[in-house]
């Protein structure tokens, strides 16, 4: 009866240890690409007050398999003349140092675009709210390129079904 039992305890512990290998191995495969950081606070009393939202790079790759065509088609044909300098771009502020690459001050408003710690921040600091946004360099151009790549050729059926929404 005791050996049932130690069988058991044994198989229990195989899965949950192939189950925590598969946890940590898809945790590290899924941030392995970067962090885009959105934070948010609010200055007035009313509402929420303060927002952190990390999402993974490898989170926005597969949300653009969900864009309907037609968007993601026009974003890929807007970004199509920018695509190089943007990719090189990105590239070459990934070798520089940490530096302040914009700032602009008008009415108690402020933004700010720095290159910091292998990212593009963008700060804005107004009455109401802080805004920092991070967004890894090195993911710039596997996005540019996803966006890119996108399939645009739309049959007839696809092409009536967008000309039908508003």
């Amino acid at each position: 009866m005791f050996s049932g039992i130690k069988i058991l305890v044994a198989l229990l512990a195989g899965f949950t240890m192939c189950f925590l290998q598969t946890a940590v191995a898809t945790t590290v495969l899924v941030y392995s690409a970067g962090t885009v950081q959105l934070q948010v606070h609010r200055k007035d009393a009313g509402g929420i007050k303060h927002i952190f939202l990390p999402v993974p790079v490898s989170v926005l790759h597969l949300g653009l398999y969900f864009l309907p065509k037609r968007e993601l088609c026009q974003a890929a044909s807007e970004l199509k003349p920018w695509r190089p300098a943007l990719a090189v771009a990105a590239s070459e502020l990934q070798r520089i140092p940490d530096t302040l690459l914009l700032k602009v001050e008008k009415n108690n408003e402020t933004v700010e675009i720095t290159k910091q710690d292998e990212s593009l921040v963008v700060d804005v600091d107004t009455r109401r709210e802080t805004v920092h946004l991070a967004f890894p360099l090195r993911a710039i151009g596997s996005l540019l390129e996803r966006i890119g790549n996108a399939e645009c050729r739309m049959t007839n059926a696809e092409f009536r079904m967008s000309n039908d929404e508003p």
